[in-house]
């Protein structure tokens, strides 16, 4: 269970946070927005691979969840912005397919948001 995340019905086995690497060799990256104990999961980088959830979302171009889901949606910019800094080439998102060289789109996200 994330660090910081809600008390659950029963304590977990054990807590991670940001940098900690999990099974499969999955390294957590905090990326706080949608909630404060939000993470995205980054690959091995022979991978090359970045699972994200409720930060994008593709229908017919790469977008912001909708902010108003968000418990602070100007931490989720920075979240996004902050991707662009990581080693991946594959954003694996839980709301659209798959994204190959996703970074230009992040970008025009991020300029499309105006700020």
């Amino acid at each position: 269970m994330p660090e910081g995340a809600p008390q659950a019905d029963e304590e977990p086995d054990a807590r991670y946070g940001d940098g900690d690497v999990l099974p499969a060799g999955l390294r957590a990256v905090r990326t706080p927005g949608p909630e404060e104990a939000h993470y995205c999961l980054l690959t091995d980088p022979a991978e090359d691979a970045l699972i994200c959830s409720d930060l994008l979302m593709y229908t017919d171009h790469l977008q912001f969840v909708p902010l108003r889901f968000h418990d602070d949606p100007d931490a989720t910019r920075a979240s996004v912005r902050g991707l662009l800094d990581l080693p991946f080439g594959l954003l694996l998102l839980d709301h659209g397919p798959p994204q190959r060289d996703p970074k230009p789109q992040i970008e025009m996200v991020l300029d499309d948001d105006g700020r």
